[in-house]
């Protein structure tokens, strides 16, 4: 069991190196070094930071409205379920409607809870 998910999660961590390759390629390798030289260390290391906090604050936020529906989560799966979500959002054409569900499936399982108790939170969540 362990070593199919590690087989699994080597092959998302390959999909998504692939992805962003493919990204610096499209956007042709010389101009996405010039961007990065131009904002220097410290300019990546404050992006990098802001979107840190970000996600920290969306997964507290989160896993809040989690914890106060009664549905019981470790910091752990609701932080994997948003990071997958959010992915998702990026790669779907939709908007909001692309990674969400995912958050609410991966949770549900997680918590043996139906899937429209956790999405309940999820539209709440996106509500505020």
């Amino acid at each position: 069991m362990h070593a199919n998910r590690a087989w699994w999660l080597l092959g998302l961590i390959g999909v998504g190196a692939a992805l962003l390759g493919g990204l610096i390629y499209m956007s042709s390798p010389g101009q996405v070094l010039a961007n990065l030289k131009a904002v220097g260390v410290w300019g990546f290391l404050a992006v990098l930071g802001n979107v840190l906090c970000s996600l920290v604050a969306w997964l507290i936020s989160w896993g809040i409205l989690l914890r106060g529906a009664g549905i019981k989560v470790p910091w752990s799966g609701v932080g994997v379920a948003l990071v997958s979500g959010y992915s998702i959002s990026y790669l779907t054409p939709s908007m909001y409607l692309g990674g969400e569900p995912v958050r609410a499936y991966l949770v549900s399982k997680q918590a043996s809870v139906p899937m429209a108790r956790v999405m309940a939170t999820v539209v709440v969540e996106r509500l505020l």
